[in-house]
């Protein structure tokens, strides 16, 4: 130890001659020590070795003695950060693993739920604001279990109530705003919940099904709680070759694109939206509710939108050669709008196909804005410089839309269908209708109304001062040949010689 033996006399000899084990055997014994020799607590490597001659007529043993304590607090401090996140300072997945197999084992039948979280939208915090911001959010959220997803294991005897109600809180707390410096940034929560023993009787299998749930509720939109039901197991399955086969379609642009056309007050055809659309041989047609999140969260989103674009482009290059004004109008993801190079993308587009950037309208929707505000600004300027038409998608669903009008350049709003549902029989829908179509009109906003489905809400929304309207009452999405010859007429030869420009 580099000390004097009088360190030693605060650990009575008879200690080491009583160490648990030191004698259940004969022969050499080797174990380990703790003890307080003024130095504060240490722990010695203890080696006892009998003496044996036949001139010693009393035991005798040589006792060896080695300071490890530096040693165990190294191992103690590996044992730490294995199972402890260095962020948070709380559980990893390993501990969380541990943790929930002793309980397992230690409460038998007892049941328990065990919550799986995932944050939608965290991706989009650390691409804008940075790692370090994205840090200050999972410090705040807390209990990280890998990445972006949390873990919460609930008290013996919780029960369906329980997890609902533990849901809605988190819920309601992760969902607000979080204050980042000068900004702000919003992620949602998607909950799977499980119950042992009854959705199973190990950790791993608890955690995997409890991811299953967390992945159906973003698929059902995200930003709630699903219960696990067996049915998800067959669905986790499902998810796992659809992402497959996403990555590779993506690759090749094994996708079709149908139009959904926007008419104007007399009910004549302006433009039309186009929209991606998805199917598989082994599964068949793909929701877009379904592959758009799913595209995000593989990282194939921005080169879906690449494609999209190059389809729109197409499309309104045909309508300038056979001299339409009509306009088509595609959808920007958060992850598109965040590059830097977005304007230079565009109208690369627009070049190789020699579409005027006039007749495209990109479409975006509050939560790609919430991203990166200054960025979004820079980009939303860049764009409109070189003409392109923008719109702000799916106006009041989110937080700050008035702030939007305000401080982007947008051509138009797109009001969400959640206004146009209700018109018809509240007074008070009609009001707020009135007053943003007033709103927009004050600012030199042109409107479009979404999902218009009876000729009652046709007429209330023209009487409000609606410019342009969308939905099944007008047509459904339709392939864009139908809707090319609804708007331009019948084929007719083109300035090429060709029957129609290539779309």
């Amino acid at each position: 130890m580099g000390r004097s033996l009088a360190h030693l006399q605060s650990m009575p000899l008879t200690a080491l001659v009583d160490l648990p084990g030191a004698h259940s055997r004969p022969g050499p014994w080797r174990g380990e020590a703790g003890f307080d020799a003024g130095l504060g607590q240490r722990c010695l490597e203890v080696s006892i070795s009998p003496v044996v001659a036949p001139s010693i007529r009393h035991q005798r043993h040589i006792v060896v003695l080695r300071d490890i304590s530096e040693r165990r607090r190294a191992q103690q401090a590996l044992s730490q950060m294995a199972l402890t996140d260095a962020l948070t300072g709380l559980a990893n997945r390993a501990a969380i693993n541990q943790h929930l197999q002793e309980r397992v084992q230690r409460r038998g039948e007892a049941p328990f739920g065990v919550m799986f979280m995932d944050l939608d939208g965290f991706k989009a915090v650390n691409d804008s604001y940075g790692h370090r911001a994205g840090d200050e959010v999972l410090v705040a959220v807390a209990g990280r279990g890998g990445g972006d997803e949390f873990v919460l294991v609930l008290p013996d005897g919780s029960d369906d109530y329980l997890v609902r109600e533990s849901a809605q809180l988190i819920i309601a707390a992760v969902s607000r705003p979080f204050t980042l410096g000068s900004d702000t940034a919003v992620v949602t929560p998607s909950i799977g919940a499980v119950f042992h023993p009854a959705d199973g009787r190990d950790a791993p299998l608890l955690l995997q099904r409890a991811d299953a749930a967390m992945y159906a509720a973003k698929a059902r939109g995200r930003n709630g709680l699903v219960m696990y039901e067996p049915a998800l197991d067959e669905g986790a399955q499902r998810c796992s070759r659809l992402q497959s086969l996403l990555r590779i379609d993506a690759e090749r642009n094994a996708f079709t694109f149908v139009a959904q056309p926007k008419v104007n007050a007399a009910g004549q055809l302006t433009g039309a939206e186009l929209l991606m659309r998805w199917t598989t041989e082994a599964y068949g047609p793909v929701s877009p509710a379904e592959f758009i999140p799913m595209a995000e969260k593989i990282g194939v989103i921005d080169l879906m939108g690449r494609h999209a674009l190059h389809a729109a482009a197409r499309m309104a290059a045909a309508l300038r050669a056979l001299g339409s004004q009509g306009t088509v109008a595609v959808n920007l993801s958060p992850q598109q709008l965040l590059r830097p190079d977005l304007e230079r993308i565009a109208m690369r587009a627009c070049e190789q196909h020699r579409a005027d950037p006039a007749q495209l309208e990109l479409e975006l929707t509050e939560s790609a804005l919430l991203a990166d505000p200054r960025q979004v600004r820079r980009t939303l300027g860049r764009l409109r410089a070189q003409g392109f038409q923008l719109a702000l998608d799916d106006f009041g669903t989110g937080y700050s839309s008035l702030s939007y009008l305000r401080n982007l350049p947008f051509h138009k709003v797109k009001i969400d269908r959640s206004f146009v549902m209700d018109i018809e029989h509240d007074a008070r829908a009609r009001l707020m209708l009135k007053g943003v179509v007033q709103l927009c009109d004050s600012l030199g906003l042109g409107t479009v109304a979404e999902g218009v489905e009876t000729d009652t809400q046709f007429e209330l929304l023209r009487g409000v001062g609606i410019a342009e309207f969308q939905g099944f009452l007008f047509a459904r999405p339709q392939p864009r040949e139908q809707w090319f010859e609804a708007l331009c007429g019948p084929p007719r030869p083109a300035l090429d010689g060709g029957i129609w420009p290539t779309i």
